[in-house]
Order: structure tokens, then C-alpha cells, then sequence
């Protein structure tokens, strides 16, 4: 499969191979999972990864996105971590029974402690800032950038702000799900942050799936 076609993964391919990955840990863990690529458009995500990256996920959860990202791309070395322990235990049991296992990494940790050293060729918040106070989305945007390499990639997929009905259908699924009431990260933001840091928008992208809006931005640093 080459580059371009992850982007036209179907929602049901995208489940199967879920499903395939996540066979043990508690039952209602691994359903979620399974369910997520419903809600989630992961093959635009996978597809915005460069080309043999060095992948750090931020907030990672149970460590989906890397368990699909390194079945359909062998090239791809990818590292987690996340503030759940929870999560992590069920991305280790993950990891343990994955064809990929020697490429991937799992940390427990949060967002606001030390990143592992290293610099990295794309760095993922995937509907990571909401979950976060405006100083808080700041700083992570500027600890992802601080450890991208040179040429790298900062990838950030969160919840669309317009229009209002899905951003409300967001916020009561974080109210319920997450028990939160999240705050969206604003783009005159994110653009205002990339500037400060070097980068510039590679691309942005909407995608809607059920009632759910995602907005996708690709950032890179300038030549």
C-alpha cells in the first residue's frame, strides 16, 4: 500500500485490524477501541506520517493509532505515552502480542512531565488540547515542537469548533466519556504558536464521521 492510499482506509478495514490487535485486557477497554475508528478518521493520519518516521504519540491512550499506524507501515518506529495507567497497562498488553512490537514503545506519563529524549520525525496530539488549559495547549504545542528534528512533522487532529452542533456533539461526548468539559484549541492560536516556534501549515483538513467534526493541521519548519 503506498502513501496516498491510507488516507481512503475504510472505517471497517480500520475496525478489523483493530480488533485484531486488541485481543486481550478487559472487555469494554478493547470495545472502545474497536469502536474509535467510527469517530476517528485515522487513515488521514496515518497518511500525514512521513515516510520511515520516527513517531511520537502524545497522550496515546491505549496506544490505537500506533498499533494501526505500524501494522500497515512497516517503516515506522512509533513511541507512546499517556497520563492513564489504565491505558498504558492495555497498550503494553497490546504491544506484547503485536507483529511490530520490537517498533514500539509505551510510557506512562502526563503531558506536563518530562518527553522522552529524543528528537523525532512527527509528533501526534490527537485529540490531545482540548483536554488542557490554554497555557497548557501552548506549552505542549511548544515542548512537540522543541523535540522534532529538523525536517519534522508536528500533526495535530482535534475537534472542529464549527459547526456549533458538532462541536456541542463533542463537548457532551468528553462530558460523558471523559467527564470533562474540554476546551477546543483555537487555530488564530495554533497559527500565532507555529509562527512563534518556525513552522509553517503544511496543510489543514475537515473530516466529519457520524455527528463528530475533526479538524486536522500539519505543521512543518520552514526551509
Amino acid at each position: 500500500m503506498t502513501s496516498s492510499q491510507y488516507a481512503a482506509l475504510s472505517v471497517q478495514t480500520l475496525r478489523e485490524n483493530a480488533a485484531a490487535i486488541f485481543q486481550t485486557g478487559p472487555y469494554v477497554s478493547r470495545k472502545v477501541q474497536i469502536l474509535r475508528p467510527l469517530i476517528c478518521p485515522f487513515g488521514p493520519i496515518i497518511d500525514a506520517v512521513p515516510d520511515g518516521a520516527k513517531l511520537l504519540d502524545v497522550g496515546c491512550g491505549a496506544g490505537l493509532f500506533i498499533g494501526l499506524i505500524t501494522t500497515y507501515r512497516s517503516d515506522i518506529h512509533a513511541t507512546g505515552f499517556d497520563v492513564s495507567k489504565a491505558a498504558i497497562n492495555l497498550a503494553k498488553q497490546m504491544q506484547a502480542a503485536h507483529s511490530a512490537k520490537n517498533r514500539i514503545a509505551f510510557n506512562h506519563q502526563s503531558v506536563a512531565s518530562a518527553w522522552p529524549e529524543s528528537n523525532f520525525d512527527a509528533v501526534t496530539l490527537i485529540d490531545i488540547l482540548h483536554h488542557l488549559s490554554h497555557s497548557e495547549q501552548q506549552t505542549a504545542f511548544e515542548t512537540a515542537v522543541a523535540h522534532l528534528k529538523s525536517d519534522g512533522r508536528l500533526i495535530i487532529k482535534d475537534m472542529a469548533r464549527r459547526p456549533r452542533w458538532r462541536a456541542f456533539a463533542n463537548w457532551i461526548h468528553d462530558i460523558i466519556l471523559a467527564r470533562q468539559s474540554v476546551r477546543l484549541p483555537r487555530e488564530e492560536d495554533l497559527m500565532k504558536w507555529a509562527k512563534a516556534s518556525g513552522l509553517i501549515l503544511l496543510s489543514k483538513s475537515h473530516f466529519n464521521m457520524l455527528w463528530y467534526g475533526h479538524v486536522m493541521w500539519v505543521f512543518a519548519r520552514r526551509s
